[in-house]
């Protein structure tokens, strides 16, 4: 199962880093423990990896029964999502995947995309600009979108992070600012409204 307070590992078995993936698809705007309950709940009795089961569900004609089952939500997103992934990247390739192989699957975007690099890839230099890292931009900036923006915006924000957090943590990995980020504002919303988000 997905542990959400130890999400970086540069060392994960085929399949834990397809599970990872699936699990990124699923979290975004989510609780992240809840979702990674769901996953779990989802992938129980497979005695294959997550994208072999998910071929085979579907072959069945169930795949979108089993998300309705576990109360996944947003089906009409994640069920053609994970069916494209498993088709897709069952391969073996998924530890070479690009920023553009993710966000060229209907169903992950920018956000998604750079969660599961940032965490999976060793040494990916780019911005989750999930609520967490947005309201730590504002501290500094005093304004920037309450949203992920899209398109150009997403990659200027992008780059004004990714500068403030080197010069702020030179010797830091993203995926370690990240982290301490999302743990920092986690414990406020935590206090805020009970909920731990991505």
């Amino acid at each position: 199962m997905i542990n959400p307070n130890k999400i970086t590992n540069f060392k994960r078995t085929q399949e834990q880093i397809q599970e990872f993936l699936l699990f990124c698809i699923i979290v975004a705007g989510k609780n992240s423990d809840v979702q990674a309950k769901k996953l779990d709940a989802f992938l129980f009795g497979s005695e294959c990896s997550p994208f072999d089961w998910i071929d085979w569900i579907d072959g069945k004609g169930i795949l979108e029964d089993k998300l309705k089952g576990v109360k996944m939500g947003q089906y009409n997103r994640i069920a053609p999502c994970f069916r494209e992934i498993a088709k897709r990247f069952n391969n073996g390739n998924i530890y070479n995947l690009t920023l553009n192989d993710l966000m060229s699957v209907k169903g992950i975007g920018p956000k998604t995309a750079r969660f599961f690099l940032v965490h999976s890839q060793e040494g990916c230099d780019h911005a989750i600009l999930d609520t967490h890292v947005l309201t730590w931009l504002r501290q500094f900036f005093g304004w920037c979108p309450k949203i992920t923006p899209v398109g150009q915006a997403y990659l200027d924000w992008e780059q004004i992070f990714l500068d403030k957090a080197r010069e702020l943590w030179p010797n830091k990995s993203i995926a370690e600012i990240d982290l301490e980020i999302w743990k920092q504002r986690s414990k406020w919303d935590n206090k805020k409204e009970s909920s731990v988000k991505i």
